[in-house]
């Protein structure tokens, strides 16, 4: 099963396979189109029930029928040349010529002919002078016709005397028209015995009743090949990802219109073409429509599908590009709509609604309308505008309302003057919505405030047993203890102990951080200096993790209104994030920038760590970089450095691109 699997997958997946089916299915469809062919005329023509004696009798009348077409054509072409020709040599008959009297031939009309005659040597078929099994006899009916005879001119033309006067055994047929009556013999049908164009008709049509049960049996088989190579064609085609990228652009109407202009083009050449009676041509005409036709067909519907499985059948067509269009332009009409007042647009569309009213009224009312009535129409109308004008006012005054509770005017109240009814109950329901937002957001700080001096008393309890342990802690590393495992021991201890007190100092200036409750002495402070003093602090550590710190700081002093020292803690804590978290080998930049009356400090740095978060989520407390926590920190750092720089009137903000980690912060300048 497993072979059968993957010899299935190969095939699906390979192109030549499915050009080569696609070339089969067009084989199939012309073996299909020539079968209905075949069929169709067997069924009209009622051969499957018929004996083969009577169906040979009917392939004799199609040749005479087609016989007979062609002399009818061509007397009118040559009588049609002939007077051309006399016109060009503008010479009158003498009597005794050609055009004379026909009465001097045996047989012949006695009365004069003022016709031209079709001379003798005139072959109305190709071919009939050299045919051993076929001739016609031409008896004229008007003055119109007349044929060139040995002693002038007569109304009967006969083509091979022998077959018509010894018609014994042989097949005849006469067609009766207006100008004259035709009638065509015809004896044993072959290539060499009769002319080429009436052996070709009889041929074809015997070749359509010696296919028309085999045409049964191929018409089915291959019907059944076709459907099964359209279904193998519609299921493997437009699965591999990324193949036919150029298709997903193309909207798949531009596809239907190429359709249908080469469908159009087809008809147009089918139109134009001459169809002939050689069976040789008209397969060939019949090949090269189905080829066509099936190929146009088939290709949309193919690559329709191609778009389907890639999702842009819709997406990126012409109608999806129209009904964006129509959507934006929708979007821009309400957004504008919007921008006007309301009492302006309610007041518009009741005077649109009186002035229909009033368009409907003159029309009903016509000429019978008094004064009375038109005073009392206008006056309801009046009311009717006052009264829309009320709602449009009343419905303002509440808007207004939510929009400032909205924006955290909490204490805000709606004045009820002037509003009755639904709109005095709806003010009501802001107002009350107001005051229990307000209760709902005194809990949530006492909420805060509750965890603030939770953390912070959890702090201070953990500190005294902390110092004691790293007291003690200290007092043996100073003992010369031996035992290599238990120095081993000792460092862990020292080294976890320590740990934790940060934590805790971190927990500690965190709490106090968010709440506010930071102790800040606000004064003019030089940030390029302050930047430089933390840089040089972290010189040697950022050397030991090969680090290189590149600092573009501009000669200018610029100086902000910040805490010293808070500014000390937020560089030192995204000096220690770099140390920790950058790419050893890498540059670490620093700068700092005067841009719009703000002074602008930049850090940037190349993770070492895939950043697998957003910078929302980094920004959170006890959220770090590295999902795997291998590293020592407790995931504070940028939370507090973010809440002291927004306590100073800053704004403190990071971006990730790729593994690139860059802080963006911003403090007004000293003169600002």
């Amino acid at each position: 099963m497993g072979k059968i699997e993957n010899s299935t997958k190969k095939l699906t997946g390979s192109f030549a396979a499915k050009v080569a089916a696609f070339l089969v299915m067009l084989l199939c469809a012309t073996v299909i189109v020539a079968s209905a062919i075949i069929i169709i005329v067997n069924a009209e023509n009622q051969w499957y029930s018929k004996s083969k004696e009577a169906v040979e009798q009917e392939l004799y009348e199609a040749a005479a029928s087609f016989a007979n077409q062609e002399l009818s054509e061509q007397l009118f072409a040559q009588r049609q040349d002939e007077a051309v020709s006399e016109e060009e040599n503008s010479e009158p008959l003498e009597s005794g010529d050609i055009g004379g009297s026909a009465g001097e031939s045996g047989g012949a009309n006695t009365e004069e002919s003022d016709g031209l005659a079709i001379r003798k040597d005139v072959q109305l078929i190709d071919g009939e002078g050299a045919a051993s099994d076929f001739g016609y006899q031409i008896q004229a009916k008007t003055a119109e016709f007349r044929f060139e005879a040995e002693d002038g001119v007569d109304t009967v033309r006969t083509v091979n005397r022998d077959i018509v006067e010894n018609n014994a055994g042989i097949y005849q047929k006469t067609f009766i028209h207006d100008f004259a009556d035709i009638t065509v013999y015809l004896g044993v049908i072959a290539k060499e015995s009769v002319p080429g164009a009436i052996y070709d008709v009889y041929h074809a049509h015997s070749l359509l009743y010696q296919w028309g049960k085999l045409a049964i049996a191929t018409g089915a088989l291959g019907l059944i090949l076709f459907v099964c190579l359209l279904l193998f064609l519609l299921t493997s085609v437009g699965k591999k990802e990324g193949a036919n990228g150029w298709l997903r652009k193309v909207p798949v109407e531009l596809l239907l219109m190429i359709a249908v202009v080469l469908a159009a083009f087809l008809c147009a050449v089918n139109q134009g073409l001459l169809w002939n009676a050689n069976l040789d041509i008209l397969v060939v005409f019949v090949i090269a429509d189905t080829v066509l036709a099936t190929a146009i067909i088939a290709g949309f519907l193919l690559m329709a599908v191609i778009k389907g499985r890639q999702h842009t059948l819709w997406h990126g067509s012409l109608c999806d590009i129209c009904y964006r269009v129509l959507k934006w332009m929708g979007r821009h009409i309400l957004c504008l709509v919007q921008c006007v007042p309301l009492v302006w647009k309610s007041a518009a569309v009741v005077f649109a609604g009186i002035l229909l009213n009033l368009f409907i009224m003159v029309q009903l009312l016509d000429y019978y309308a008094s004064g009375a009535i038109m005073l009392m129409w206008f006056i309801g109308a009046a009311l009717t505008e006052g009264l829309a004008i009320y709602i449009a006012l009343g419905m303002r005054k509440l808007r207004e309302g939510a929009k400032r509770l909205a924006e955290g005017d909490l204490g805000h109240q709606i004045d009820k003057k002037g509003l009755f009814f639904d709109f005095a109950s709806h003010a009501d329901d802001l107002n009350s919505i107001g005051a229990g937002m307000s209760k709902a957001v005194e809990e949530r700080m006492k909420s805060e405030r509750f965890k603030t001096e939770l953390i912070t008393n959890v702090s201070h309890d953990i500190k005294t047993p902390l110092t004691s342990i790293i007291n003690y802690v200290d007092f043996l590393k100073k003992e010369e203890i031996e035992n290599e495992k238990a120095r081993e021991y000792i460092d862990v201890l020292d080294r976890q102990s320590q740990r934790l007190k940060k934590l805790t100092e971190d927990l500690l200036e965190a709490s106090k951080a968010a709440t506010g409750s930071v102790k800040l002495d606000i004064r003019p402070c030089q940030a390029g200096v302050l930047m430089v003093q933390v840089m040089g602090e972290y010189e040697e550590r950022t050397k030991a993790e090969n680090l290189t710190l590149v600092s573009k700081i501009p000669d200018e002093k610029l100086e902000i209104m910040a805490d010293g020292r808070s500014m000390q803690r937020i560089f030192d804590n995204i000096f220690s994030n770099i140390c920790k978290y950058s790419q050893p080998g890498t540059r670490v930049y620093q700068s700092l920038e005067k841009i719009d009356g703000k002074a602008v400090i930049t850090y940037k740095n190349t993770s070492k760590y895939e950043l697998n978060i957003t910078e929302e989520e980094l920004m959170e407390r006890f959220v770090r970089g590295d999902s795997s926590r291998h590293t020592e920190g407790s995931g504070l750092g940028l939370s507090i450095a973010k809440n002291l720089a927004q306590l100073q009137g800053g704004s403190f903000r990071i971006y990730i691109d790729g593994d690139l980690f860059k802080v963006v912060m911003e403090f007004p300048l000293s003169g600002n």
